[in-house]
């Protein structure tokens, strides 16, 4: 007579979930957001047309390629700078911050232009290239101070890492 096999008992162990203080169901896991650009970039006067292509997840910018390679100017290569502006104005703030700054021409290459509202300090996060960024402020203001690796560049704030410009 054949011997019958027992099936073999395996005690389980799972991590701790999460719940909503009082409550049986888990918390959600906060997703990653991951968005995707590209440009076309046509000169035809020039004859020459660029793909750009970056992607943003959970609002930082990495993977910037021109035409299929890594972006930065050569030698010194893609890095992001945090800043934080202050907008002590009366109005709303008006500033342009590029997503990739060539630094042979020192010529923007793609960029968003940004407004903060009066009363309102807002983290930016910044694409430089070796010699860093220029944000480009569009309003009149008196009195700019800054700190940290942001400097003013007449009426621009130059960046070469994270720091505060505060404008009233």
């Amino acid at each position: 007579m054949a011997k019958k096999k027992t099936a073999e008992k395996v005690k389980i162990e799972s991590a701790p979930v999460l719940r909503a203080l009082g409550g049986d169901e888990p918390l959600p896991e906060k997703p990653v957001v991951t968005k995707s650009y590209s440009v076309r970039d046509d000169w035809k006067d020039k004859g020459v047309v660029n793909t750009v292509a970056f992607k943003s997840v959970d609002g930082e910018v990495q993977d910037l390629l021109v035409n299929g390679e890594p972006a930065g100017g050569g030698s010194g290569g893609i890095s992001t700078a945090t800043v934080s502006i202050t907008n002590n104005l009366s109005e709303a703030l008006d500033i342009f911050v590029p997503s990739y700054f060539n630094d042979d021409d020192r010529e923007f290459i793609i960029g968003q232009l940004i407004t903060i509202p009066r009363n309102l300090s807002q983290n930016i996060a910044v694409a430089m290239g070796a010699n860093g960024a220029i944000i480009t402020v569009h309003n009149q203001f008196e009195d700019m101070e800054c700190a940290g690796d942001v400097e003013p560049d007449g009426t621009d704030i130059l960046i070469t890492g994270d720091g505060s410009a505060i404008f009233s």
